[in-house]
This record gives C-alpha cells, structure tokens and sequence, in this order.
C-alpha cells in the first residue's frame, strides 16, 4: 500500500493535521490575548515533515523522478563507455576517470526534489499570519502521498 490509506500516509496526515489545528488555535487565541508561539511549531512541523520527505526519498525506489534520472543516469553512462570504446579503438589508451563523489551528486538532487515539494508551503508557514490559517503541513503530506 503506498497511498493515504497506507499506514504511513495515515500516521503523517494525523501529525500534520494536528499540527496546523494547534497553529489555527494558537492563532485564533493570538489575535484576542496576542500570544504567539514564535514559530516553534513551525521548526517542529518542518522537522518531522521535512524529515518524513528526506528519508521517504531516500529510502523508496518507486517514485517517477527517481526512476526517470535512473533511466538518464544509464543513458550517460551508455554513451560514455561508446565514447571510450570508440577513443580506445582508435587511440589504443585504456583509462577511465573516476566520477567526482557521486553520493554529493545524488544527496544534492534529493535536497533539490525534496525542496520543490516542501519549500513553498514551509515559507507560507513561516509567515505569522498566513502561517496561522493556512492548512500547509496537511496540503504537503496530502500532495506527497497522492504522488
């Protein structure tokens, strides 16, 4: 199962619906008694969500942009070893240059992705009154495991 019913798609959608009915309360309070949680909810919320995202990236296989940057990943590195077939032919020098720290390279494309889908909702949060009403945690989670 890997949808909203899902175990997990349940677990995160109660936090994250937890978490902004905390931040309409506080702001609903906020706005008679001007008490403010200092955005300690918003931290929070971009903790467990954020690294809810990062560790579902890092750890599930089956998303579309993963396997689409496999197939594009395979693709250069097919026409690398034609171009080094083709040089070795020609030239008859064998070597091979080792690619520049592929773990940076991958957790950089995870921040970029996990950036896109969590970044506009955790500035909107960030905002003191937006951030109040605005059901932003929930959209996120709901988003991510409608994907």
């Amino acid at each position: 199962m890997n949808g909203i019913t899902s175990p997990e798609g349940i677990i995160m959608l109660c936090v994250a619906i937890l978490l902004d009915f905390i931040g309409f309360i506080i702001f609903l309070i906020g706005t008679w008694f001007g008490i403010d949680d200092y955005a300690i909810l918003d931290i929070l919320g971009g903790m467990i969500i954020g690294g809810w995202l990062l560790i579902r990236h890092t750890f599930s296989g089956s998303s579309q942009n993963s396997k689409e940057d496999d197939k594009q990943d395979e693709d250069k590195e097919r026409i690398e070893n034609d171009k080094e077939k083709e040089y070795n032919k020609n030239n008859k020098i064998s070597f091979k240059v080792p690619e520049k720290n592929p773990i940076k390279n991958s957790s950089k494309n995870l921040l970029k992705k996990t950036a896109k889908r969590f970044g506009l909702n955790f500035l909107i949060e960030l905002i003191p009154v937006l951030g109040g009403f605005y059901p932003g945690w929930t959209i996120t989670v709901w988003k991510e495991m409608k994907n």
